[in-house]
């Protein structure tokens, strides 16, 4: 199953309202994020909070490359979804959601930056294909 989930905040004038834009327009959105989930999985339910990522160079090992090294859940809840299922059969995507979602800050004490894994790329990311991995590793750049 594929499904596109699309995040929008149901008030465009909530906190923030003035960073939330297109590129390279710059024009104003609501949108807050887009998620391609190929799960199987349901959609996201009333209560479901988007999760919210950062970057700590201080934190940041090789393996992170500049990508996330935190992430915590964001004051954004979801509070209505709505679903609508392709029925002609050619469509890119079997249902497209959308998710909209109130701003709810949670108190910054009961919700900390938790450090996260960095992804770990081995012979098994490349199907197995030992040269593969071999040849991705020789053109990684390592910086002192």
């Amino acid at each position: 199953m594929s499904r596109l989930v699309i995040f929008k905040a149901d008030d465009s004038s909530a906190p923030g309202w003035e960073a939330r834009t297109l590129e390279p327009s710059g024009s104003l959105t609501d949108l807050l994020g887009q998620h391609f989930d190929y799960s199987n999985g349901s959609a996201p339910e009333v209560g479901y909070r988007l999760p919210e990522f950062k970057h700590d160079d201080v934190a940041a090992t090789f393996d992170h490359r500049g990508g996330v090294t935190h992430q915590r859940l964001s004051a954004w809840r979801v509070s209505r979804v709505d679903e609508y299922v392709g029925n002609t059969g050619q469509e890119a995507m079997d249902d497209v959601v959308i998710a909209y979602c109130a701003y709810e800050p949670l108190p910054e004490n009961e919700n900390p930056w938790v450090e996260t894994a960095p992804a770990i790329v081995s012979p098994d990311s490349f199907g197995g294909d030992v040269a593969a991995y071999e040849a991705w590793k020789s053109r990684q750049v390592v910086t002192v």
